[in-house]
């Protein structure tokens, strides 16, 4: 960390990691699941068609989930600046101190 951690620049690299990455990887899910849906529809000789509203209904689903789940995350437990100090060897007086963010439950994330 440059400066700091707070619980508002916790709970902000909380959102905006995972926001960041369901905007990379739900694209992606959303078009395994159209060319699924196109090569079963072959399989049984049957014209599908893939209309953009109904990917970006999905999309805001997806999203919709997400946002969600972090709310209650943030309400719930919110994740708050930690410190660790540990010694670097046992005969050394050089004390490492490790900042980082955590929640007080581990059942949040993965």
């Amino acid at each position: 960390y440059s400066l700091m951690p707070t619980k508002a620049s916790c709970a902000t690299r909380l959102w905006l990691v995972t926001i960041g990455y369901a905007f990379a990887l739900a694209p992606l899910l959303l078009k395994i699941m159209s060319i699924n849906r196109m090569l079963s529809a072959a399989r049984k000789f049957k014209r599908t068609k893939v209309s953009k509203s109904h990917v970006y209904y999905m999309l805001g689903g997806l999203l919709l989930v997400v946002v969600v789940y972090l709310s209650l995350w943030t309400a719930l437990d919110a994740a708050s600046p930690k410190t660790t100090l540990e010694l670097r060897t046992q005969n050394s007086n050089a004390i490492d101190e490790y900042l980082y963010c955590s929640s007080e439950k581990g059942v949040w994330a993965a």
